[in-house]
């Protein structure tokens, strides 16, 4: 199904003119323990077992439900789920920083900034009309795990005297949380009243959108609706190593996530696969069995956020990772240039070329997330959802607006772009 919108010039027009009377009102929602529809019982948490809450913002007159997965790293071994959480740079946020307030400021973009992206009602976001339930990230699991796993690591001894062993245990229970929120969704919203279902997700939120959506499609299934999936920033360069810990190395080793139980039937054998095939065949997956289903995918071509967690993810490996030793520039630069961002634009290329119904989006430089600012991330580039067009002189906005409403007609936004050759 493909809607006739109106065109962005009269969208920017009528922001222009009426931006204030649109608003955001966020509300908060705490999850509690509950028995899912299988009759499992789940437990909503964040890492330290602290409670978990989502955020939902309903304008009147709403065209779409938005279902956006936030990011904040990812941990799978003592030294990146306790170690790391003692530094300042750690490799997961454990903690829920947003509330509804500070959503608010966001969604209003009082500062002019663009901060809120895809998040604000500002009237050149087409999602600017959109019922938004925002899922925050406190679980180091992207979204998809449902375990507390006990982690044992031994601090760095100071001026000769050896630090007693710390031990942790971190829920992972991003999976959990989510169920929550689809539990909530079809009790208090009339999920047959929208033409629009979106599912995003930045950085470790991307994962999430992604290996989650079939479960999503399956709980939201609206008569009529158009759906969609935004994968930002979340490009699937992984290790073995990674993939063999987080989700355990066979069907009968949970790993520290216990996450295989949570995959959809038509995900089941994606962690047993190759690390090097693992994304792109989950999204081609995922392309094929929605053929009705978009799929976006964008990213910075040299991404400085996700080489760093390609670096993590191989020194773990390597048994060499110190979380209180950051690699040096160095170190990065050659693996961005030569590792990561290779990977990941083939990886790009490569399923465009398997998905008829998948389009990416290569944004030059090396800033992490399109969709929101990242505020994270503040000690490195980002980029800005309403100027970002550094992809064949395309706005990020425009980009979406057409995969929404003109995706199916020759003059369309809604294609694949590149910055090459001017990446950098």
């Amino acid at each position: 199904m493909c809607r006739v919108m109106p065109g962005r010039s009269l969208v920017l027009a009528t922001f222009l003119m009426m931006a204030a009377n649109v608003s955001a009102a966020w509300t908060t929602i705490s999850a509690s323990s509950f028995t899912d529809e299988n009759g499992i019982e789940r437990f909503p948490a964040c890492s330290q077992g602290d409670t978990f809450s989502f955020f939902v913002d309903e304008p009147e007159s709403a065209e779409g439900l938005l279902l956006y997965f936030a990011g904040g790293g990812a941990c799978w071994d003592a030294a990146t789920c306790v170690g790391s959480a003692q530094t300042d740079s750690p490799t997961y946020y454990g903690s829920i920083w947003e509330t509804a307030e500070s959503l608010d400021v966001l969604s209003a973009d009082v500062d002019g900034s663009g901060a809120g992206g895809i998040l604000t009602t500002r009237l050149d976001n087409p999602y600017a009309r959109f019922v938004k339930v925002y899922i925050p990230y406190c679980t180091g699991d992207v979204h998809i795990g449902s375990s507390d796993t006990n982690y044992d690591y031994t601090l760095p001894s100071e001026a000769g005297v050896q630090t007693a062993p710390s031990s942790r245990t971190i829920h992972h229970r991003g999976f959990d949380n989510l169920l929550a929120a689809l539990t909530w969704i079809r009790s208090h919203l009339s999920i047959n009243d929208f033409g629009e279902i979106t599912v995003a997700g930045s950085s470790a939120g991307g994962y999430g959108a992604l290996l989650n959506f079939p479960v999503i499609r399956e709980s939201l299934d609206a008569e009529g609706a158009d759906y969609s999936i935004i994968i930002d920033s979340s490009n699937g360069v992984l290790t073995n190593g990674f993939v063999d810990r987080a989700f355990g190395p066979s069907k009968t080793d949970p790993g520290v996530w216990n996450a295989r139980q949570n995959l959809h039937p038509s995900l089941a054998a994606i962690p047993d696969l190759d690390a090097s095939s693992l994304w792109v065949t989950a999204i081609k997956t995922v392309a094929r069995r929605y053929r009705d289903t978009r799929l976006s995918q964008s990213t910075a071509a040299y991404d400085l956020v996700q080489s760093i967690v390609y670096w993590t993810m191989k020194a773990v490996d390597q048994g060499t990772y110190d979380p209180f030793v950051e690699p040096t520039q160095n170190e990065l630069l050659l693996l961005d240039l030569l590792e990561w961002s290779p990977k990941a634009r083939w990886a790009m290329v490569s399923t465009a070329l398997q998905a008829p119904n998948y389009r990416y989006y290569l944004g030059a430089g090396q800033g992490h997330i399109h969709l929101l600012l990242d505020e994270a991330s503040s000690l490195f580039p980002t980029t800005n959802y309403f100027e970002e067009d550094s992809a064949m002189g395309v706005l990020y906005t425009d980009w979406l607006h057409d995969m929404l409403y003109n995706n199916r007609f020759l003059n369309t936004d809604w294609r694949n772009l590149t910055c090459f050759p001017n990446c950098l």
